[in-house]
């Protein structure tokens, strides 16, 4: 953001001292960044704080709100266990919970580190890549470690694939065929019923699998509607440190 959302400096002071129990002395923001508005806060006992704001009235920065509960639970665990000491954590508030809400606001508050962004250091050299490579794989070896209740979970909800099933039946009739909208739709639409179905069956299959201890994750492709080189996602289940257990379907 290149511009400061419009909420006054003593209205936030008092938010934070209210919920975060924080006396700030000033309020500083960082004109980066197209999430969230984004702040530093220096507190008169020299403590720095970063601060993300969210307009909730922004459809983009509603949705990112909406991801919180995802990640910030797991970036607190993260660091809380020593995997990633480093690691910028968020802070809980009064209440016991990583956000507060201000008027139409989000607002997450995390500990402050002072360092350079990956958005200042562009374009990225082969040392650099080198180093977001091996820090993803530490990432990735910390999963024995994590407590998977705090990780995102595959429902496999597909409460819509009745109403799907019957949209598809609609456009393989022939009636009202010279409406453009359906010409289109029965172009690109009807020559992938068959995969559309597999889809829609894995995700049925994956509810049914249910291996103890196990974990499912369904890949997302971004093969779309492009050519014949199309191939149909698989549901796979990754392998759980805790039973050892790994199945592809």
């Amino acid at each position: 953001m290149k511009v400061r959302f419009a909420l006054e400096d003593r209205l936030l002071i008092r938010h934070l001292y209210d919920h975060y129990g924080l006396q700030a002395a000033s309020i500083h923001f960082i004109p980066k960044g197209d999430s969230a508005y984004s702040y530093w806060l220096q507190c008169s006992d020299g403590m720095r704080y970063y601060l993300r704001l969210f307009d909730r009235r922004n459809d983009r920065q509603r949705a990112n709100v909406e991801r919180l509960p995802y990640y910030l639970p797991l970036t607190w665990h993260l660091y809380h266990q020593g995997l990633f000491a480093k690691m910028t954590y968020p802070l809980k508030a009064r209440s016991g919970q990583f956000q507060t809400e201000l008027d139409d606001a989000t607002i997450v508050l995390f500990h402050y580190n002072e360092v350079e962004t990956l958005a200042d250091a562009y374009p990225l050299s082969a040392e650099l890549v080198a180093k977001i490579a091996r820090t993803a794989a530490e990432i990735h070896q910390t999963a024995s470690q994590i407590d998977h209740r705090l990780l995102a979970a595959e429902s496999y909800d597909i409460a819509f694939a009745p109403r799907l099933e019957a949209c598809i039946a609609e456009l393989d009739s022939t009636a009202d065929v010279s409406a453009p909208f359906k010409q289109a739709a029965q172009k690109y639409v009807l020559p992938e019923r068959e995969r559309i179905t597999v889809l829609m069956q894995n995700k049925q299959l994956g509810k049914l699998v249910g291996l103890p201890g196990c974990f499912f994750v369904v890949p997302r492709t971004a093969a779309g509607l492009r050519g014949p080189e199309r191939t149909v996602d698989t549901l796979s289940v990754n392998k759980s440190a805790k039973t050892g257990c790994s199945r592809t379907v």
